[in-house]
Formats: C-alpha cells, sequence, structure tokens
C-alpha cells in the first residue's frame, strides 16, 4: 500500500520523518536528504509519516522521492514507530521534517556503525533562532548540555529524535519505541539501547532545526527541559549552578 520505488538492492539506510501539517518546512528537510554526498540515493530510502495531515504534506513527499506512510494515532511516538516498522534497512536514522540535516549525514552515521558494537549514533542539534541574545544562549547551553549528558552517563548518551540513528536488530531486540511517550520518547530509547551495545556521538554531525517550538511555547519549553533534566540526571554541585545559571539568563531573556 505504501508508493515504495522499485530498487533492486536494498537500501543501507531508511531515513524516517514523523510529519503533521508539514507542507511549509518539509521541502526543504527533503531537498537536504535527497542532496547527501558520498551516498548514492539508490542506497537510502527516505519515509515521511503523514500523522493525520490536513494539509499537502503527503502529496509534497512523493513528489520529492519519499515513501509515505500513514499512522492515524496522533502524536510523534506513534508516527516515528510507524515509519520504524516499515523501513527496509538494516540501519533507521531519524529527523524532524522541520529539521536540516548536513549533507554528509547519512555518510558520517554508516561509518560510524562499521563499529559493530555500536547500535546508535546520535550528534547535536542546533536551533534556527530569531532574536540573537536568545539564539546565543541557547545554541551555547545545548553543546554544553551534550557535554554533561557524556560526561554523566559515559555510553548511555542521550539520543535526540532529530539527530539519531539505530541498528534496526539493537531496536527490535529491546522492543522499539515506546510509542505513547509524546515528549522524551528520544531519552527513553536512549536508556534501553545503551544497555545492549555502544551509542556513537558525533559531535561535528550537526541537524539544524527550526525554532518553531520556542515561538509556540516560548522559552518556557528550554526552561522546563533543563529542569527536567536536573530532576532526572542529578547532576553534581558545580554543573547544577552552571545550568541554573543558564535558566537564568533563558529568563532575563523573555523581560
Amino acid at each position: 500500500s505504501h508508493n515504495r520505488p522499485m530498487s533492486s538492492t536494498a537500501p543501507l539506510i531508511s531515513v524516517v520523518i514523523p510529519a503533521k501539517n508539514e507542507e511549509q518546512s518539509l521541502p526543504a528537510a527533503l531537498d537536504a536528504l535527497n542532496s547527501q554526498v558520498g551516498l548514492d540515493r539508490t542506497l537510502y530510502e527516505v519515509i515521511v509519516v503523514d500523522n493525520n495531515c490536513t494539509d499537502r504534506t503527503a502529496e509534497i513527499a512523493k513528489s520529492l522521492g519519499a515513501i509515505v506512510v500513514k499512522e492515524p494515532k496522533p502524536g510523534i511516538g506513534h508516527a516515528r514507530a510507524a515509519g520504524f516498522a516499515i523501513a527496509k534497512a538494516p540501519l533507521i536514522a531519524t529527523t524532524d521534517a522541520d529539521s536540516i540535516a548536513p549533507e554528509s549525514w547519512l555518510n558520517d552515521i554508516l561509518a560510524a556503525f562499521n563499529d559493530p558494537k555500536v547500535v546508535a549514533v546520535g550528534g547535536p542539534v542546533t536551533y534556527d533562532i530569531s532574536g540573537e541574545v536568545l539564539h546565543a544562549v541557547v545554541n551555547r547551553s545545548i553543546p554544553y548540555l551534550h557535554e554533561i549528558d557524556r560526561l554523566i552517563h559515559a555510553d548511555a548518551y542521550h539520543l535526540i529524535g532529530a539527530n539519531m540513528a539505530v541498528r534496526k536488530t539493537a531496536f527490535d531486540h529491546i522492543g522499539g519505541w515506546h510509542a505513547e511517550l509524546s515528549l522524551g520518547e528520544d531519552m527513553d530509547l536512549s536508556h534501553r539501547i545503551a544497555k545492549v551495545g555502544k551509542i556513537a556521538f558525533l559531535p561535528d554531525n550537526r541537524v539544524k532545526t527550526s525554532d518553531r517550538r520556542f515561538q509556540t511555547v516560548g522559552p518556557q519549553q528550554l526552561i522546563i527541559y533543563l529542569g527536567n533534566y536536573i530532576e532526572l540526571t542529578k547532576p553534581g554541585d558545580a554543573v547544577r549552578k552552571q545550568l541554573e545559571s543558564f535558566i537564568e539568563r533563558i529568563r532575563n531573556q523573555e523581560k
């Protein structure tokens, strides 16, 4: 039932993009994926999950060479899970419809999976935020969070839904996504997959994502996220102070 292009070779890697009414952002996201370097377009498939779209998302996805699958259950967890379920490749990457992958994104991910111990690959996400100071604060704090994350959790680095990939065997072994989670489904998966192998982090393989989340919910979301992060990870005093000062700076930016 899916419009799958005929191909004699199975893809090396599948890319899953959950989408709900993304006709504005999706063309740029798919253009970035269609113009990956060092990897022939026949060697990877792009799957867009139509999560109850009422706009031209599905049509645009098809016209730009993506496979489209419908998922009527609302929520990014269900949408990602539906895309992963039909992925044909032994490796599955995922990003968001409002995100732009760098041109060597897939190539760098594939290289990291050359190590058989690696079960998942992640990289940083930068937010394209309007408003110079907030942009600086957020994008300075995010790499720092990754850094803290890796120090605290050593090998159990938290993957981010907009820039991650998994080995299908490991993903299936741990029971896949907990699709009912609408927030933190990526953190949840990271905890579980880290128990069965190594998570590789590629600091230079950055995905740029829109500041929509900040526009719709404001910097409050980052403040909540940082607060939850402190709760969950219970970092040492020095780290906690750094995070609290980030929260303070974001609060001050809002005034």
